[in-house]
């Protein structure tokens, strides 16, 4: 065994723990002038170190550690109808992962395609989605139908050519929706006229729920573009445009004043 140096700046590392790994035993000092170490992991893996890399504030860790790191990346999380159990293995560098569809359906589901949302149940969803499709309501191809299989594809559809406005920013439709035309349809009933459309209202942020939709017209649509300047004055909160038509004034006006930076009860003395 080589003999450990006598400088007082010498740090004896000789049986101290460093996370899973025990130092063992000093091994003398490399080409490089590091003092090298023997370590000894809690699996029982060996491997000889610098004193820097035992000491540092991230010292290198043990592939074992990795590994218990990624084995629990995902252990009780849920993608869509899935629910991942446990971790199942490594194959050719793709992390496998045991889960159970809400169905009851067990199997083992590649990490990356829970990451991307490319798999979101065992295959009954879709099968779901077909059924809902073919289901005889007497509104397939109404105005009704079309503004819900929209909402669907937008939220739901990466290929859907919107789908980044939407579900590419985490907006969803709720269950309730999602998986049921006629329960939209009791909720929201007929369009009032072919002109109106879904909006997202009060919280355009928000998912399409009930509560939180409404049937409007495209000038609503455009005044609640999350776009949109919003003003907050005497308790009420509407964009420019909606504040212009309470006052009768042209918008130019209150916008206007706005960019000079006048006070709000300023900018409302009319």
């Amino acid at each position: 065994m080589p003999k450990k140096p006598t400088d007082p700046r010498f740090i004896d590392l000789e049986g101290r723990q460093f996370l899973a790994r025990r130092v063992v035993e000093y091994l003398g000092r490399a080409a490089n002038g590091h003092n090298m170490w023997l370590c000894r992991c809690e699996c029982g893996a060996e491997s000889k170190l610098a004193t820097h890399e035992i000491t540092k504030p991230n010292p290198a860790q043990c592939i074992c550690q990795k590994r218990k790191k990624t084995e629990s990346a995902l252990v009780g999380k849920r993608f869509g109808r899935i629910f991942v159990e446990g971790f199942s293995e490594v194959i050719e560098g793709d992390s496998h992962w045991n889960c159970v569809c809400d169905c009851g359906h067990k199997w083992v589901v590649m990490g990356q395609s829970l990451r991307s949302g490319a798999t979101q149940s065992c295959g009954c969803l879709m099968r779901d989605l077909v059924s809902i499709r073919a289901t005889k309501h007497g509104k397939c191809g109404s105005p009704v139908y079309r503004r819900w299989d929209s909402m669907i594809q937008r939220c739901y559809n990466k290929k859907f050519k919107h789908y980044s406005y939407y579900g590419g920013r985490g907006i969803s439709v709720c269950d309730r929706w999602r998986f049921s035309f006629e329960a939209f349809f009791n909720d929201m009933g007929d369009p009032p006229t072919n002109g109106h459309t879904l909006d997202r209202f009060p919280n355009n942020n928000g998912n399409y729920e009930l509560g939180n939709c409404r049937w409007a017209t495209r000038k609503e649509q455009q005044r609640n573009n999350r776009g949109n300047c919003i003003i907050e004055y005497n308790g009420k909160s509407q964009c420019v445009s909606a504040w212009a038509d309470e006052y009768g004034v042209p918008r130019s006006t209150i916008a206007g004043r706005l960019h000079r930076k006048w006070s709000l009860d300023r900018v409302f003395s009319f």
